[in-house]
């Protein structure tokens, strides 16, 4: 009896520590429902996130966002757009409003070649951007224009710049500009605008364009290369055939008021340039330039139009911090020749005081300008500029300058000459001619021993000067004839409002003291004098 108890009583013992094993192997109810509901919500999220591209794209949000990033008083508009975060980003149908409420720039489509994943996980390589037909509209006024209106809103909301390089490039395509002055109604246009450009520690870039204007039909290109050069900096290349000189008309305007331009240019320009910490801004520039049927106009020249059928200019200058090196710059033109060469210092022009100029002490660098003025052509396109009297017209005449630096022997000498001659005309009723040339001659140096030589000569059929230097300054005399200026003068400009008559003639010094003070003497004597208004 008893062991039949036992017996039972193990049987039990053993069944139940097998029900206690399976209990605990047997998660409960609860946690599984648990972790259900967390896979769930995790798959509503990335459901969620995913979707949010798709959201933005599609719906006003992405005006929203894109609002963020215009100044106060512009807005934005868009289309349409394409996010994700697996494929490229596109915006279509974009423009931007200025605060008139007009248009500022259009754009069909911008497309970003990266995933919104890529670009958030590395915004330091944006892609290459591709702009598909934009169209830019710029009004220009008195003073400013709407772009600069917007670049200025832009630069005052932007934050600190980041430290972190960015690489950036774009691709515009088919891109238009469409310019009109408010000022003058003129219409210009810059069509089938094409630029590639790399944004990098430096900018490589190249395009080209189309220029037109309102008041001709003839279509302008343009073509340009920018690119790193072999020592750190910059090499450009400009190549621009019959561009319309019109649009930058309200530009000119602002340092010139009152200026009217028209004519085309072409150019093929080089230019290179790099900072060297040393030396400071090096910059090679070369190239020629021609114009043709060129007008200029502006208040300063009284309602006088300068033209000039052709213009021609070639170029080659070097400057390497405050020096500049002319190899070549010659300017050819209907009414003017100019001709410079020579290394010149900016600081040391601009440091030359006039106890220098007595003693001698002049930048010892050898150059050289020259210049031919023809005053019949010039006279006959500026007679208010030069108040010529009613009916006089100039059939001939030269202004010769000739001016430069350069060593003989064992000193260097400076010097300038300059004159009038050949002038001849007619009043309507008869010839009229200036006799007598008029003459300037400057030298300014040291003579063989080293003493400073100064000496300034002006020869005319009415006045004469001569200046020499002496110790520790210069001296000279004059002779004026006010009649006979008058005289040659009035044949050719209206003095019928002023009377001159008298004789002048006297001496004067100017002398050179401690601590660069001068010392001034003269002696005038003047005879039969009479200056009024008639």
């Amino acid at each position: 009896m008893s062991k039949n108890r036992r017996s039972r009583n193990r049987d039990i013992g053993e069944g139940t520590d097998v029900g206690d094993d399976s209990s605990r192997a047997r998660p409960p109810r609860r946690v599984k429902r648990w972790k259900r509901r967390f896979f769930v919500l995790l798959l509503l999220l990335v459901a969620a996130a995913a979707a949010v591209p798709t959201i933005i794209g599609r719906t006003s949000v992405r005006d929203t966002l894109l609002a963020k990033a215009m100044p106060p008083g512009y807005s934005i508009q868009s289309e349409q757009a394409s996010l994700s975060w697996a494929t490229s980003q596109s915006i279509g149908g974009l423009t931007i409003i200025d605060t008139a409420g007009k248009p500022l720039l259009t754009v069909e489509s911008v497309t970003v070649p990266k995933t919104l994943f890529a670009l958030a996980t590395n915004q330091a390589d944006l892609g290459k951007i591709s702009v598909v037909r934009p169209t830019a509209y710029v009004e220009s006024r008195a003073g400013g224009s709407n772009w600069e209106d917007f670049v200025a809103a832009l630069q005052a909301m932007s934050q600190q710049p980041s430290s972190e390089p960015v690489r950036l490039a774009v691709e515009v395509v088919e891109g238009v500009v469409r310019g009109v002055d408010v000022t003058t109604g003129r219409q210009w246009l810059v069509e089938n605008v094409g630029v590639n450009v790399v944004v990098d520690r430096v900018i490589d870039a190249k395009g080209s364009a189309q220029v037109t204007n309102s008041d001709s039909a003839e279509r302008g290109s343009l073509q340009f290369r920018l690119q790193p050069n072999n020592a750190g900096g910059q090499y450009v290349e400009l190549l621009a055939e019959r561009l319309p000189l019109s649009p930058i008309e309200p530009w000119l305007s602002r340092a010139s008021p009152g200026t009217q331009v028209s004519g085309v240019v072409s150019t093929d320009a080089r230019v290179s340039w790099q900072v060297d910490p040393q030396r400071g801004l090096v910059l090679q520039s070369a190239g020629r330039m021609e114009g043709g049927n060129l007008e200029f106009a502006s208040a300063a020249l009284s309602g006088d139009r300068l033209r000039s059928r052709k213009l021609l200019m070639p170029w080659e200058i070097d400057i390497v911090g405050d020096q500049i090196a002319i190899k070549q710059l010659n300017l050819n033109a209907d009414w003017v020749n100019f001709g410079a060469a020579g290394t010149f210092s900016l600081a040391e022009l601009q440091s030359i005081r006039l106890n220098q100029l007595l003693a001698g002490q002049l930048p010892r660098r050898e150059s050289s300008l020259s210049g031919n003025v023809n005053l019949a052509t010039l006279a006959a396109q500026l007679p208010r500029t030069l108040q010529l009297r009613e009916g006089v017209r100039i059939d001939a005449g030269h202004l010769t300058l000739k001016a430069g630096g350069r060593r003989e022997g064992g000193r260097f000498v400076w010097q300038a000459d300059a004159s009038v001659a050949n002038v001849a005309g007619t009043d309507g009723r008869r010839q009229i001619r200036w006799q007598e040339p008029i003459e300037a001659n400057v030298t300014l140096g040291e003579n063989a021993g080293g003493t400073p030589a100064v000496n300034v000569s002006i020869n005319s059929p009415f006045a004469e000067a001569n200046v020499r230097n002496q110790n520790n300054g210069v001296k000279g005399d004059f002779q004026v004839d006010l009649a006979r200026f008058s005289q040659e003068l009035s044949q050719f400009v209206d003095l019928q409002s002023l009377q001159l008559r008298g004789l002048g003639e006297g001496d004067f010094s100017l002398t050179r003291r401690q601590g660069n003070q001068f010392e001034t003497r003269a002696n005038v004597q003047l005879t039969d004098l009479r200056v009024a208004e008639a």
